[in-house]
């Protein structure tokens, strides 16, 4: 476990307290976008109120994630790993978090992110406004490979569309695994990016994008896992269109083995951590 400090919010949520960027590395941008009120401020203009303002923020900006989750939770094999010690890792809002906080085989919710503050402010309400069961839940604070929690904590971990936000991803995922005990579940959600646009989407966020993002493709993340060592690797695609001319499009693409380098689709990757 990582040198961490513990208190509680004023509705007495605990918090653990682990290791944060400081003042002129890269990752500071992303913390202090979302300590300082910089992230509540842009999604304010989203709705006449905050449950409304960050639902409509999360479907404009990470329209898949819900119903990735929906897909999972239902399924009933996967569904059943969801249990004991949850971690929410990049739980940004902390909707994830909410939702599976009230799934009566979940017993501990962790909901893992850079900033104390927007964790104990907007997370919880939002946590809230989700039905979540606020006496399961733990704040983490800490940077992504630098996780507070002892080796063999957690049951099961969610990484929705955050993946492409670590500037080490195989360390975080590495992490990620210690925390899980041997045999846990990670489930990975994202939306890589096309092959054939890498070098222009990576050129784009080294030059324009302030906070951290990489642009990562279909094979990068399988890659990542590798290195990691999680096992037992699986992943689906989810493909959310309605127009049957671009599901049909979208059949060719992947028959062919064009679809990663054209037009990926959502994916929800399945591992393990190693026993």
């Amino acid at each position: 476990m990582n040198a961490s400090a513990v208190h509680t919010t004023n509705g007495q949520v605990p918090v653990i307290e682990g290791a944060l960027p400081r003042a002129g590395e890269r990752a500071y941008v992303e913390y202090e976008h979302y300590e300082f009120g910089g992230a509540a401020a842009f999604a304010s203009a989203w709705g006449d109120d905050e449950k409304t303002a960050w639902k409509r923020l999360r479907e404009k900006l990470e329209p898949f994630s819900e119903p990735v989750l929906d897909i999972l939770l239902a399924d009933a094999e996967l569904g059943s790993r969801v249990r004991g010690a949850v971690a929410d890792i990049g739980a940004g809002s902390c909707w994830l978090a909410g939702r599976v906080s009230r799934l009566p085989q979940v017993e501990r919710v962790y909901a893992q992110d850079l900033s104390p503050g927007f964790l104990e402010g907007v997370g919880v309400q939002v946590y809230a406004d989700q039905g979540g069961d606020v006496a399961k839940l733990t704040l983490v604070s800490s940077d992504f490979s630098q996780i507070p929690l002892p080796s063999g904590t957690l049951d099961t971990a969610f990484f929705f569309a955050a993946l492409h936000h670590s500037l080490s991803p195989i360390p975080t995922l590495r992490e990620i695994l210690r925390c899980l005990k041997p045999g846990g579940t990670l489930f990975i959600h994202e939306s890589p990016v096309a092959q054939l646009g890498l070098e222009r989407d990576r050129r784009w966020s080294e030059t324009v994008h302030n906070a951290c993002e990489i642009p990562t493709t279909f094979n990068d993340i399988r890659y990542y896992l590798n290195m990691a060592g999680a096992v037992n690797v699986t992943w689906r695609r989810l493909d959310f269109s309605r127009n049957v001319f671009r599901r049909a499009v979208r059949g060719v693409l992947r028959a062919t083995r064009l679809e990663n380098w054209v037009r990926p689709p959502a994916y929800l990757f399945i591992c393990e951590a190693p026993s």
